[in-house]
């Protein structure tokens, strides 16, 4: 599997470097064709030689964002509030979009005029079989007050409707039982008219449209429609999809660099959180793909997570790359310049490089590393700086000729 990653992490390398020298090939020809195929010694006085930056060389060779997996930034948690349109009508709001609010914060009011009287009417039931269970009891109490001064003759009859009104009491308590879970009902219905925040997060969204009744679905729809949105941004993630030839670049735990699509100097620390063992149904949104270049739809795709470790100026819902070079190799490498390796000569031992000095081609002496065969860069250790200007080494270029600067080479 390892050397499979190489494998496919090499062929990327390549073909971005390919890209980068074919984009320099064509500028080479351009400027081979206007000046005319001269190959003499000669300084050319009148003919145009139009050099690259250093910097976009370097840029060309270490490939774009075609290497780059891409994601969009989520929130911890996203609570969503809807209108169950049993318990009435909203009639206030105690938050606005852009509040933070704390668990158990109150969110909003229900108003439900029928409502009301249903309990109402529930707890008369009540109060009505509790009276009538009171008034058979007190009989029951009274008939054994009697049958404690009857006699024998009167104590037959005091009996019998003593027990009479013993069996009154056990209906009666039945009754009361069934009007106390009658009004336990309707005040779970009703009673719970103020919803309070599940977490703590920022407001998101207030469907301010739905308010006084305006409801698009009832809340036992899955579909209903969201009325308040509290997104938890304690912490940020990143969700993307990452295609079958490059998933075994990513593993658990692995640090990552997380770039803005805009700004690609701003960047983040990420770790690598999961990766999915099931491929995405066909459904995925394309934009979080393995790829920032154009998708093959045949893929696979497997879906990852990455933890931010430091979110500050990160917007919900914003498309992002991501790079598996994190942060400090990124930096480092920065400062590099690792040119593609036919830009450099030897002549008499020593490795040459064609510089542009006050207009004018020069052949400048550099000290260079040891050559990279997987990117086919060479490391120039020292004599050139990313602002100068080269040449490529082809036969036609000779020490002292005219050369503009000005010009893009991209």
């Amino acid at each position: 599997m390892e050397e499979m990653q190489h494998r496919n992490k090499k062929k990327d390398i390549i073909i971005a470097i390919i890209v980068g020298l074919v984009v320099i090939a064509i500028g080479l020809a351009l400027w081979t064709f206007f000046r005319g195929g001269s190959s003499d010694g000669a300084v050319q006085g009148d003919t145009e030689v139009y050099a690259m930056a250093v910097k976009d060389v370097v840029s060309s060779s270490q490939g774009s964002t075609a290497n780059y997996l891409t994601g969009v930034i989520e929130p911890k948690a996203v609570n969503k509030y809807t209108i169950n349109t049993d318990k009435g009508k909203v009639d206030e709001v105690y938050v606005k979009v852009g509040d933070s609010v704390e668990k158990g914060q109150k969110l909003f009011h229900y108003s439900n005029p029928d409502g009301d009287l249903e309990i109402r009417e529930a707890q008369l039931e009540l109060e009505m079989q509790q009276a009538a269970a009171s008034e058979s009891q007190a009989k029951v109490d009274r008939l054994n007050k009697q049958l404690k001064e009857a006699d024998d003759e009167e104590k037959a009859t005091l009996t019998e409707e003593r027990n009479q009104a013993q069996l009154e009491v056990k209906q009666n308590q039945l009754s009361v039982e069934k009007a106390q879970a009658a009004l336990s009902t309707v005040q779970t219905k009703f009673s719970n008219s103020i919803v309070y925040a599940d977490a703590s997060g920022v407001v998101r969204k207030v469907d301010d449209g739905q308010m006084n009744g305006a409801v698009s679905a009832d809340s036992s729809n899955s579909n209903a429609s969201t009325f308040i949105e509290v997104v938890d941004d304690s912490a940020y993630y990143v969700k993307g999809a990452v295609d079958e030839f490059r998933r075994d670049e990513l593993s658990k735990d692995q640090q990552v660099t997380i770039i803005d699509r805009n700004d690609e100097s701003v960047t983040w620390p990420g770790k690598i959180t999961a990766i999915g063992d099931l491929p995405e149904s066909d459904g995925s949104s394309s934009e979080e793909s393995s790829s920032s270049s154009e998708e093959n739809p045949v893929l696979t795709k497997y879906p990852f997570t990455i933890e931010v470790s430091a979110g500050e100026g990160m917007n919900i819902g914003r498309h992002v790359f991501i790079s598996t070079e994190v942060m400090g190799d990124a930096a480092a490498n920065a400062d590099t310049i690792a040119l593609p390796s036919d830009f450099i000569f030897e002549k008499d031992g020593k490795s040459y490089v064609w510089l542009v000095k006050d207009g004018k081609a020069k052949k400048t002496a550099v000290e260079t590393g040891e050559p990279n065969q997987e990117t086919m860069t060479t490391e120039v250790k020292s004599g050139v700086k990313m602002d100068d200007y080269i040449l490529y080494p082809d036969n036609s270029v000779k020490a002292g000729m005219e050369v503009q600067t000005d010009a893009s080479t991209e």
